[in-house]
């Protein structure tokens, strides 16, 4: 019997720890130009991002600019809203953070603070120089995140001198376990418990027989 409840415990306690993280590299192709992004996308909570096809309207002249420079996927990427600080914060849990491609859209002087936050706790922070000719790849190894912030930091005020672009953005999404792991971690504590109690019951009737 101990045996039993003792393999009901091990696989309650397999399963929780066998749900994934979320694993993606967000290259925003299925978001289209000039599109915000909206919330619950890849299921993360996004302010004041936007998506860009630098080729798809010429009338913008964007081809020979950082946004055009900064795609890594094949035609889109993301940017700051008017040059505005941007968030990405989790819905549910937590999340990590790998990095991504990160481009100046207008002048080569920006640089790009990025901080992670678990609440309002700072965990990290790291700060970027950008130029708008090719994107700077962004490796890091941030975990139990509850929050990003993006903001962009230049000498002067005008607006575009705050925009930055960002593609192929590595992010994993820590998955909540589904009611059914949490039953069977539930069932597995108390198999615990039950074979604890009932070995503690044998031994005190062998040293009384």
């Amino acid at each position: 019997m101990n045996r039993v409840l003792a393999s009901t415990a091990c696989a309650a306690f397999l399963a929780l720890a066998a749900v994934p993280a979320q694993a993606a590299v967000i290259g925003f192709e299925d978001i289209p130009h000039q599109f915000q992004i909206h919330v619950g996308y890849n299921d993360l909570w996004w302010k004041n991002w936007g998506v860009v096809d630098p080729w798809l309207n010429p009338a913008q002249h964007l081809e020979n600019t950082g946004y055009a420079h900064g795609v890594v996927s094949p035609t889109h990427a993301a940017f700051n809203r008017y040059g505005a600080p941007s968030e990405i914060r989790a819905i549910d849990g937590t999340f990590s953070f790998g990095g991504g491609y990160f481009t100046a859209a207008w002048r080569d002087d920006l640089q790009l603070r990025i901080d992670g936050y678990s609440g309002a706790g700072l965990l990290y922070t790291t700060t970027i120089n950008l130029d708008t000719g090719s994107p700077f790849a962004l490796t890091t190894t941030w975990k139990g995140l509850t929050g990003l912030t993006f903001t962009s930091l230049a000498p002067t005020p005008s607006q575009d001198d705050f925009h930055f672009v960002v593609d192929n953005l590595n992010v994993a999404v820590s998955a909540v376990p589904e009611p059914a792991t949490w039953a069977m971690m539930i069932v597995g504590f108390g198999a615990v418990g039950a074979a604890v109690r009932g070995g503690r019951r044998r031994t005190t009737s062998l040293r009384t027989a």
